[in-house]
């Protein structure tokens, strides 16, 4: 893992940098880079409005736009959360294709950090870049000294979010029985969580 730009900084308030730290985080295959407003384009709109995409997703129930999205970035900006922009790399290593996102809620207070991703490029799927993209971001958190956990949860139902917890090296802790309402029936909601050190 290859990290530029801002880093998390032990010794800030709470243990925590403050806005505008996402870093920018490298793979092989991909760049993790800070969201900006440039992302905020009406192809992440389409991603969010896609029932395919949103299919295990709460944002299924909404309406997105521009300006919904604008509202949500600013939020995370303000918060002091982590906000990434998948991008695949092109031929030649350049950071290229904007495939989706990833965040990291920051508790501050609990030094926890809890993760949500997005690839909203359908031709991004089944390559086994979520689970890259989600590694990357998760190790980052992890090593960065100021989290002692990472934590995520899912529909019981989302076999590829699953994969990749198991792949990430997440556990299962526990789960809301019945939380969800998904296509008529009743569905639980996994809790995973991955420690430091």
């Amino acid at each position: 893992m290859t990290v530029s730009g801002a880093q998390a900084d032990p010794n800030s308030i709470d243990g925590l940098p403050g806005r505008s730290a996402t870093p920018d985080l490298r793979s092989d295959r991909l760049t993790l880079s800070s969201f900006t407003s440039a992302h905020l384009t009406e192809t992440y709109v389409g991603w969010l409005n896609d029932p395919a995409v949103m299919r295990y997703s709460e944002n299924r129930h909404r309406a997105h736009s521009l300006a919904t999205c604008k509202n949500y970035f600013d939020a995370m900006q303000t918060g002091g959360h982590f906000f990434w922009a998948i991008h695949l790399h092109a031929a030649d290593g350049a950071s290229g294709t904007h495939i989706g996102n990833i965040t990291a809620y920051a508790d501050r207070r609990n030094r926890i950090a809890d993760l949500a991703i997005v690839i909203g490029d359908r031709a991004a799927w089944g390559r086994g870049l979520g689970r890259e993209s989600w590694t990357l971001a998760q190790d980052w958190l992890l090593q960065s000294g100021c989290f002692h956990k990472v934590t995520a949860g899912t529909m019981a139902l989302n076999a590829p979010m699953l994969k990749i917890f198991a792949a990430a090296g997440m556990r299962e802790e526990g789960r809301r029985s019945g939380q969800f309402l998904w296509q008529g029936q009743r569905v639980d909601l996994v809790l995973a969580a991955k420690f430091a050190g």
